[in-house]
């Protein structure tokens, strides 16, 4: 077998960028039903053979856009959990990686929920199901680490029948429903307009996040450390790129 050559790996992966382009487009319009091999195929100056070289069918497909999000998810994740931070804090720098992701990314909450379905998923390709689990495992386990750590630091003690994976779940189930109600419109509008809809969600989020992560017991507690100042300090540092984008340097309420 001829080994392919470093350009032809690049047209490969530019061509592969683009269909999931064009079918992030069509997902966001027209929605799961919307996209079809045909339609995908149409849309480009290649043939429908050629778009079969890349996926198999249109789970593949959304698999492959799925991924791509969840890779600059897990790069969020990483930024924070690589702070030289104590554990409760970091665990509250990857909760605001989690928040800045929806709202940066808010396809992701339109696309993530159609692959939950196994009727739906299980009709992807092996290798296509295993590298978006192998990173939608990466970014649990990030989280995983966090808690963890702080297990071994001694500043989170669990009680019987507890587990720092079932403290993630809850996190991460937080962030997930939160997502959702900002962004696929399945919620109810708690404010006057949608800014400040959004500004409530995720201060509704952090309060109940923290709220979690105190009732766990997990030190310093927020009584004890101003962890929405570690959060504004973050926004200016670590995450500027992000807030300066989403305007929320010049946005108070929605930093809380």
């Amino acid at each position: 077998m001829t080994p392919i050559s470093d350009r032809k790996r690049q047209e490969i992966a530019e061509r592969e960028r683009n269909y999931l382009d064009l079918a992030l487009r069509i997902v966001l319009d027209q929605g799961y039903l919307g996209l079809t091999m045909d339609k995908l195929a149409d849309a480009t100056e290649y043939s429908k053979g050629t778009l079969y070289q890349h996926f198999k069918n249109k789970e593949d497909v959304i698999c492959g856009l799925l991924r791509r999000l969840q890779i600059l998810r897990l790069e969020f994740f990483g930024r924070a959990s690589e702070l030289d931070l104590p554990p409760r804090q970091r665990i509250t720098a990857l909760g605001l990686a989690a928040e800045l992701f929806v709202l940066a990314y808010p396809e992701n909450t339109r696309i993530e929920p159609i692959l939950k379905a196994t009727s739906i998923r299980e009709k992807a390709s092996k290798e296509r199901s295993d590298a978006l689990e192998e990173v939608e495992m990466g970014c649990f386990n990030s989280v995983l680490k966090i808690a963890q750590s702080g297990l071994a630091s001694g500043d989170l003690k669990l009680q019987d029948g507890d587990s720092a994976e079932a403290l993630v779940i809850g996190l991460w189930a937080m962030h997930v429903g939160v997502g959702l109600i900002a962004n696929a419109g399945c919620g109810p509008c708690l404010a006057e307009n949608e800014a400040a809809n959004q500004a409530f969600l995720q201060e509704t989020l952090y309060a109940n996040g923290a709220r979690l992560l105190d009732g766990y017991g997990w030190l310093p507690l927020s009584k004890d450390f101003d962890y929405r100042a570690l959060r504004q300090e973050l926004l200016r540092t670590t995450f500027s790129k992000e807030a300066q984008s989403l305007g929320l340097l010049n946005s108070p309420t929605q930093t809380r």
